[in-house]
């Protein structure tokens, strides 16, 4: 009875349908073990030069995050400053102007001077606003 128990707990069941037993492993020859070793030290380099390689990425990376936070923060803060200054007012474009001198008869050294504004030149309207203007009265104008 007990070897049966034995049994049961050294199969596993695959699946549901076959029950494998584990197999016993061959002992390895020096040569194996050798080679096994080598390749564990290998991976052993591999690993550590990989997490040496991706500790200075980090690093590099968290340089340039904080140096263009820096460059940000020095060009809001030029912005900034440059808000906070007045601001000169903007010149106006003169009206046009025309300046009439007219000649008294009383006196010939005094000259009144007249200025006269003139209202802005309108420019003549383009072909592309001419037939936008006729196509809305076309389309708008009721009769």
């Amino acid at each position: 009875m007990m070897a049966d128990t034995e049994q049961e707990q050294t199969q596993t069941v695959v699946d549901g349908t076959e029950a494998v037993t584990p197999r016993q492993q061959a002992p390895r020859s020096d040569k194996q073990l050798a080679a096994l070793t080598a390749a564990r030290e290998k991976a052993m380099r591999i690993r550590q030069e990989r997490a040496d390689l991706s500790r200075k990425e980090r690093e590099v990376a968290r340089a340039q995050q904080e140096k263009e936070k820096t460059e940000r923060a020095a060009r809001i803060q030029a912005e900034y400053e440059a808000l906070s200054q007045p601001q000169p007012p903007k010149r106006r474009k003169p009206a046009r102007r025309i300046i009439v001198h007219e000649a008294s008869s009383a006196t010939d050294e005094e000259d009144d001077t007249v200025d006269v504004i003139l209202p802005p030149v309108k420019k003549p309207p383009t072909e592309t606003e001419l037939h936008y203007q006729r196509t809305l009265n076309k389309m708008f104008q009721y009769e």
